[in-house]
């Protein structure tokens, strides 16, 4: 295993831990990001498959938090935040969506799922704040 910074082994123990989380808190916006590249493909013109590679990604959820977190334990630690900021922006949507689905009545309350979901979220930003790249 590379050497790493203290700062990146900090960040990856904060991805691991967040990413875990958002997994047990099963939140994905995944279904949001289909009409959002949809969307976005025509306003650029360009066809939808283009956007597959961060869709999949993005769709990983927690898993692609604790997938970003061993990147910067390898020393990737620009492809590492970017799982992090994928993973962690679907679950943040998905959180979002739970409690407009509270707010308007149509679902029940925000359990301890959700709570879990936004410790997780707290814990893959620190790590995306926390990791440096190397030279930095």
């Amino acid at each position: 295993m590379p050497r790493i910074s203290r700062e990146n082994h900090q960040a990856s123990l904060l991805a691991f831990a967040g990413g875990i989380l958002l997994v047990i808190a099963h939140l994905s916006g995944a279904t949001f990001w289909s009409p959002v590249a949809n969307e976005v493909a025509d306003a650029l013109g360009v066809p939808v498959w283009v956007f597959l590679p961060l869709i999949v990604i993005a769709a990983l959820g927690g898993f692609a938090v604790v997938i970003g977190g061993y990147l910067i334990r390898q020393g990737r630690v620009d492809l590492g935040l970017l799982f992090i900021l994928l993973g962690v922006g679907v679950d943040f949507i998905g959180l979002l969506i739970a409690i407009a689905g509270v707010i308007h009545g149509r679902s029940g309350e925000l359990g301890a799922t959700s709570i879990l979901g936004f410790v997780g979220i707290v814990l893959s930003l620190g790590a995306r704040l926390r990791a440096r790249r190397p030279g930095k």
